[in-house]
């Protein structure tokens, strides 16, 4: 049932129709509008369930079993390829096997639950992780590989630091009996390396995060495609909270087992129960038995607080095994008090177009008809027409797009995650009310790399633009069962990107124009687009233009797609409360400079991005704001202070001090101007590098990693590089040998900027370091995409 037609105001007779339970049903039909007072959220979990600093027994600190530090040399080691040991550290040597370690263990399967490595390689190096039984000759390999330094990261001594991942081991159906002992194959390829430390835990709440100095983290947990902030409540637990009950008001909330629980199949008693003056009620009570369900998932209810409205009670949350008598990590999570009310602010619907140029679409000026539906949603909105993405990776940019933060200054990255206590736009919105909720295409979108950080609900598949209908009709189904809240929902799609696969082909065949006889096919693998790239195969012009028509069709086919989702919603009435924003992260290449792919340079194909708002007509005219195009500078990191101005909310109180986005509020009443200069960055995994772009230069130097081997050192740029963009506005001509008084200046004015922002750095982790070891679903993604290289 949706939270609208729960919260409806009752009448005495109509009071004894809803249950005193308070679990609402799932339906498929859309709410009616007219029917559905819109609710609000008017507390967070972290009000209604301890996340942090939980008494014992709720937190479980991992208790240490092995610990290989290597302090005292390699005792106890055997090592395929031994170089050396110093300071703690074991060096292994390149040669014709990968180099691999193995440690004692003889322990049951059941006392040793995670793994943590910390170790340094280079690029392109995957770790595997393997183990035999007490008794037998196999060495048995794990079904999750480590990623290590994505790209081309330099091998790092141990004063650089390292790498720490934590592999969950007791997820694996194979890590059961006696383990004798355990190996690490750090290549699959042979490969230098250094490792600081082997570690065995044994902890029982498996998460994502290690907080400093104290247990793994219990922050956000995944099951089954949905990640939520939860907290830990092993049976049997009890939580008590103080509680204000207001005027038709609601609790939902989840409640889930550990992965590793679900497996085992035991059943949890989930119970909540009020206590008053006026006495006890059962407000929830719900068995659940994972051997009666196909897959694991979070369970949702809404509890219905309505007959103990005007008291304070105490809710105790509740957690009992069922047939057993053994402790079950059961879990409740994502708990929201909301109350029927006024909405005053739109709900917000972003769209992320991965990889998406802005120079490919109708209302940017593109000549092809690639974009009609997203043409139109300009013609209804604010167009930026120079926005600037700050890198040109998926990840990174994320950050700077939720955060208002320089890459310079959050310094985000594969093995440097958003922490899950970050200062995001997600966070701000759902400090209003709003239910926040991300549909995402995984990847380095995906919630591992912590950009679920601030949302209710982040779900996510290992899966690519085929699904993309798919990824909409789920979409669809949650807004028709929660449009009775305020919501923040960010939906991602990697559609556009690497593999260019536009969908269904024959449909879009003609935006493959001319007659293409080359040795490309659809879809174009990435491996093969390294291999033009790193010049195993030398790219032809007719290999460019063909590319190019590709990845026109693959926007074809998403603005189509895209155009159906906004269709349903202004079927359904919601599109006219809805504020839509469309965006990019960054651009893609296709020979302009020689380069394919992104994230290698900084030219405008890799970081001139789409930026897009239409707010609800009626609510923006009453703001005076209509539909306009911005000509001046702006960047994705104004996104966040933008969007918290738009809805009257003030960015300096949400975002961190040391934001540097701006909001763009002003221009869209004609007032002000926009920025001087846009900064954009080389991602850590490929080298370092920046740029200034104004409105008459750009200026960029950039230095590769010494063993970067995914682009020919032919063409590779080192910089510096100065284009005179009043002139030649394509970037073809070099003038730095030429104007070294301009260049010298612009120079100096991109050196103050960068160390400005380094002055200013941001810790986005929040005290954690996050162990992720990558599935094989997940790896499978990743390399698809190109980010492990061929």
């Amino acid at each position: 049932m949706p939270l609208g037609r729960l919260l409806l105001p009752l009448t005495g007779t109509s009071l004894g129709l809803f249950f005193t339970l308070g679990l609402a049903g799932c339906r498929n039909d859309p709410p009616v509008a007219s029917e559905r007072p819109p609710a609000r959220v008017v507390q967070l979990l972290a009000d209604l369930l301890p996340l942090q600093a939980n008494p014992q027994p709720a937190l479980d600190t991992p208790r240490v079993l092995v610990d290989r530090t290597f302090d005292e040399g390699p005792a106890d080691l055997r090592s395929s390829q031994l170089r050396s040991h110093e300071n703690g550290v074991i060096y292994l040597r390149e040669g014709e096997e990968p180099p691999t370690l193995e440690i004692p263990v003889d322990r049951e399967a059941a006392e040793v639950t995670v793994l943590e490595v910390a170790f340094a390689v280079r690029s392109g190096t995957a770790g595997t992780v393997s183990w035999k039984r007490s008794g037998e000759s196999d060495w048995i390999t794990s079904g999750r590989s480590i990623p290590v330094f994505v790209f081309g990261d330099a091998y790092r001594e141990p004063t650089e630091g390292f790498q720490r991942h934590h592999v969950f081991l007791e997820d694996d159906p194979e890590w059961r009996g006696r383990i004798e002992s355990l190996r690490l194959e750090l290549s699959d390829v042979p490969t230098p390396a250094a490792v600081d430390s082997l570690t065995l835990f044994h902890t029982r709440l498996r998460s994502r995060y290690t907080l400093e100095g104290g247990p793994l983290g219990l922050l956000r947990y995944r099951l089954g495609e949905e990640s939520i902030e939860i907290a830990y409540a092993p049976t049997p637990m009890t939580f008590p909270k103080q509680l204000s009950i207001p005027e038709n008001a609601a609790l939902r909330l989840a409640y889930g087992v550990t992965a590793a629980e679900w497996r085992r199949g035991d059943a949890v008693r989930f119970r909540v129960v009020a206590t008053s003056e006026s006495g006890e009620t059962l407000l929830f009570e719900k068995v659940l038995e994972p051997r009666r369900h196909p897959a694991a998932a979070w369970q949702w209810a809404d509890v219905d607080l309505r007959p103990r409205a005007g008291q304070t009670v105490e809710l105790r949350f509740e957690t009992q095994s069922v047939g057993t008598e053994r402790s079950i990590d059961a879990l409740w999570g994502a708990a929201r008090l909301i109350v029927a009310g006024d909405q005053k602010t739109p709900n917000v619907l972003m769209i992320c177009l991965d990889t998406l140029r802005a120079d490919r679409l109708g209302h940017y000026g593109y000549d092809r008809p690639t974009s009609p539906r997203l043409d139109a949603l300009a013609r209804e909105g604010i167009v930026f027409e120079q926005a600037f993405g700050q890198v040109a990776t998926t990840l990174e940019s994320h950050a700077s797009m939720f955060t208002g933060l320089y890459p310079a200054q959050h310094g985000v990255a594969h093995d440097s995650p958003v922490g899950p206590l970050a200062p995001t736009l997600a966070a701000a919105l759902r400090r209003h009310g709003y239910t926040t909720v991300g549909f995402c295409d995984s990847g380095y979108a995906s919630d591992d790399f912590g950009l679920g950080a601030g949302f209710d609900r982040y779900h996510e598949r290992y899966e690519h633009l085929s699904k993309l209908d798919d990824k909409i009709d789920r979409f669809l189904a949650w807004q028709a069962e929660s449009a009775d809240m305020p919501y923040f929902a960010f939906f991602h799609t990697y559609a556009v990107h690497s593999p260019y696969e536009p969908e269904p082909l024959d449909r879009w065949r003609d935006f493959l124009k001319g007659d293409y006889a080359g040795s490309l096919e659809v879809p174009i693998s990435t491996e093969r687009l390294f291999d033009l790239m790193d010049g195993t195969l030398e790219p032809t012009p007719e290999d460019f233009v063909f590319l190019s028509a590709v990845y026109d069709a693959c926007i074809r086919s998403t603005d189509e797609k895209i155009g159906r989702l906004l269709d349903t919603l202004r079927d359904r009435g919601e599109l006219d409360n809805t504020l839509v924003m469309l965006v990019s992260d960054h651009g893609e290449g296709f020979g302009e400079h020689g380069m394919l792919l992104h994230g290698f340079d900084l030219h405008r194909e890799q970081v001139h991005v789409p930026w897009v708002i239409r707010p609800p007509k009626s609510w923006a005219e009453q703001r005076g704001w209509s539909p306009a195009r911005i000509e001046g500078l702006v960047e994705l990191v104004d996104v966040p202070a933008t969007l918290l101005d738009m809805l009257g909310f003030s960015p300096t109180e949400h975002l961190s001090p040391q934001a540097a986005g701006r909001s763009w509020v002003p221009l869209l009443a004609g007032r002000g101007r926009a920025r001087n200069e846009v900064l954009a960055f080389v991602p850590r995994a490929v080298g370092e590098g920046s740029a200034l772009r104004t409105e008459q230069l750009l200026l960029f130097e950039m230095s590769y990693l010494d063993d970067f081997a995914l682009v020919a050192p032919e063409r590779r740029r080192l910089g510096p590089y100065l284009f005179d963009l009043t002139q030649d506005p394509a970037e073809r001509t070099n003038l730095a040998a030429d104007r070294t008084q301009r260049l010298d200046g612009a120079r100096r004015a991109l050196a103050g900027r960068v160390e400005d922002l380094a002055a200013r750095r941001v810790d986005l982790s929040g005290g954690a370091s996050q162990g992720l070891a990558l599935t094989d679903a997940m790896r499978a993604e990743l390399k698809r995409l190109g980010y492990l290289g061929k």
